[in-house]
This record gives structure tokens, sequence and C-alpha cells, in this order.
């Protein structure tokens, strides 16, 4: 069974949980213990490229139990079809190809239906570009400033 951040399991929930998992950018050892545990334990991964997410999967040795398509064309639409499986009580985990969902990325539609109907949201941390540049920079993090992507 699957722990959320509460530890209650995912079948004590009555409602379904909306992942959201963030990705690495690069070197697929970079994903986190959890990020896997949660990919191969829901219902749905909703995956931005269905192929690079399965190609992933396949490096990462992880077999998840349905993948769908979300990405910037079908978003409308996927939305309502994901949103009906979580409030069927359903999990579903929403990645991108690299990074995190929302960030530049689909996910807005699905993760405001989610909270405007009551569905659990669990952020999962993960890469991000910003970060990791930052870490390593000489100019040091202090005054840093991010105002979104050009």
């Amino acid at each position: 069974m699957v722990q959320d951040f509460k530890g209650d399991t995912l079948a004590q929930q009555t409602r379904g949980t909306l992942y959201v998992v963030a990705l690495p950018i690069g070197n697929p050892k970079d994903i986190t213990s959890r990020a896997l545990e949660i990919l191969s334990k829901v219902d749905v991964v909703a995956a931005e490229d269905t192929r690079t997410f399965n190609e992933l999967a396949k490096q990462l040795q992880i077999a998840p139990s349905k993948v769908v398509a979300h990405h910037e064309h079908n978003e409308e639409e996927s939305a309502k079809g994901l949103l009906a499986l979580l409030l069927g009580g359903q999990t579903v985990a929403i990645t991108t190809d690299a990074g995190t969902p929302n960030l530049s990325d689909p996910g807005y539609r699905l993760l405001r239906e989610a909270f405007e109907n009551g569905v659990r949201v669990v952020p999962l941390p993960g890469a991000s570009a910003l970060t990791t540049a930052v870490s390593a920079a000489p100019i040091g993090g202090r005054k840093l400033f991010f105002g979104g992507f050009a």
C-alpha cells in the first residue's frame, strides 16, 4: 500500500488522489524513491508524452498500471476524463517529460478541477533546473529572482 504525506493508505480514501510527480531533468537516476513508488502504484499515470514516459519507466524498471496522454493538445478533454477517475476513487499521477508538471507544462486545468472538486492533491518534490543551476553557481542564490520562463 502506498501512504500519502499524512500516513493514510490509498485504500482509506473515499476519493482518489492526484499526485503531481516531478521527473528527472537529464539523468533518470535523479528520480526520488517516493516518485518511483507512486508511479508504480497509482491506477493511472497521465504523461505529457507517453513514449517518453514509457522509455523512462523501462529505464527505471517500473511497470505502471496504465499510462495515458495528457499534453497541451488534449489537456482540456484529458482533464475531464482524469477528474472523473479521481472522483470515482482512482489514484492518478500527473507527469511531464522532465521537471515538474504545471510549470510551463500541462497540468493547470487538471489541478484547478481537482481543487474545485475537493480532490486531494499531493505534490512530490523532484528535479528543478533552476535550483540545480544556482546550487553550483559561484554567484550564490541569496538574491535570486525567478519571474517565469522566457
